[in-house]
């Protein structure tokens, strides 16, 4: 087979670069679960001829990790239980989903599995084809943080059919259940509006997104905490928003305002 070279480095122990160098062959789904790994002797020569013991030990320590096996008169091979998970996000220019994809990061690297990020660039159809494509990857699950309003129903509704590990995040659907980490929508109106009470407001206004189930909920909850002392908060006195879809939005999609 072609062998092609790999640049050696003198920061660290040659063992040590065979060694990263499988675990990124591995993590990027070149190499996957049950696939041969590539010789001792291409490794050698794609390091530009080094010994074999070095080859042995950067695989020794793969193996150590249970990345990997060998195989008595056959070879290396990726193990089994070698986790990825991706992570679809709205747009990585975003702080807000930068913060929860390092937190996920940060949870899933504790248990041993890579996270691949997905950037949907703002785009719908961009994050449409993401979701589709997800069971086509090598991935054993996913989270998916959707654009603000995005029509993705159908795409959800197709991964659960084919049984495809995944989780919303402040998401969910009506016309069917779907594994789902969202906001109370609710409560956090009802504070909104609880809070403006509370200050002597009387006369009290929302202006957002109503294109959502999210800001219907924070509505509702939000005209609850006024009901309940006597406030009221008519149609006149709602004003909905038309977001771009397509822009990237840190934080919620609703806004409360106090009158006088």
């Amino acid at each position: 087979s072609n062998v092609m070279n790999t640049t050696v480095s003198t920061d660290q122990p040659l063992y040590r670069q065979v060694e990263n160098y499988l675990r990124e062959q591995i993590a990027s789904g070149n190499l996957r679960s049950g696939d041969m790994l590539p010789s001792v002797k291409e490794l050698c020569e794609q390091f530009g001829g080094i010994n074999h013991l070095t080859v042995r030990q950067g695989i020794k320590n793969l193996a150590e990790a249970n990345l990997v096996r060998s195989v008595q008169g056959r070879g290396g091979f990726v193990t089994a239980n070698y986790q990825r998970v991706g992570l679809v996000l709205p747009h990585v220019d975003d702080a807000l989903f930068i913060r929860s994809a390092k937190g996920a990061q940060e949870v899933l690297e504790e248990g041993g599995v890579h996270a691949i990020i997905l950037d949907s660039r703002g785009s719908e159809s961009v994050e449409a084809d993401h979701i589709e494509n997800l069971k086509n990857l090598p991935l054993t699950g996913a989270l998916i943080f959707p654009i603000a309003n995005s029509n993705i129903g159908e795409q959800i509704f197709r991964l659960k059919m084919a049984k495809f590990c995944f989780v919303l995040v402040d998401r969910y659907f009506e016309d069917f259940a779907a594994p789902c980490v969202v906001v109370d929508n609710y409560q956090g109106g009802y504070a909104a509006a609880q809070h403006l009470a509370n200050q002597g407001r009387r006369c009290v206004g929302w202006i957002g997104e109503l294109g959502s189930s999210t800001a219907h909920l924070r509505l509702e909850g939000f005209r609850a905490a006024l009901n309940d002392v006597g406030i009221a908060c008519p149609r006149s006195q709602v004003q909905n928003l038309k977001l771009n879809p397509d822009a990237p939005a840190s934080g919620g999609n609703g806004a409360a305002q106090a009158g006088t």
